[in-house]
């Protein structure tokens, strides 16, 4: 499956889970649950190493960075 598509099951694994942990970042509901027991929840347990790889790897900012511009109120 991920082969053919020229993705390793790691990655698609990983990037999976930082997507997961990027909706949860975005939830409404989850807004007092903190960063690193999101990362757990979704099987990355090393919080700099999640933090490194949601940056580096997905989303080019921090998760703090994107949980806070996502959850900002908008003026306008």
């Amino acid at each position: 499956m991920c082969d053919a598509q020229g993705v390793s099951v790691a990655a698609w694994i990983r990037r999976s889970r930082l997507e997961r942990c990027r909706r949860d970042l975005v939830d409404p509901l989850l807004r007092s649950r903190p960063i690193h027991a999101i990362a757990w929840k979704w099987g990355l347990t090393d919080p700099a190493h999640f933090s490194r790889s949601f940056r580096v790897v997905a989303y080019g900012m921090s998760p703090r960075d994107y949980r806070r511009l996502a959850t900002e109120p908008v003026h306008g």
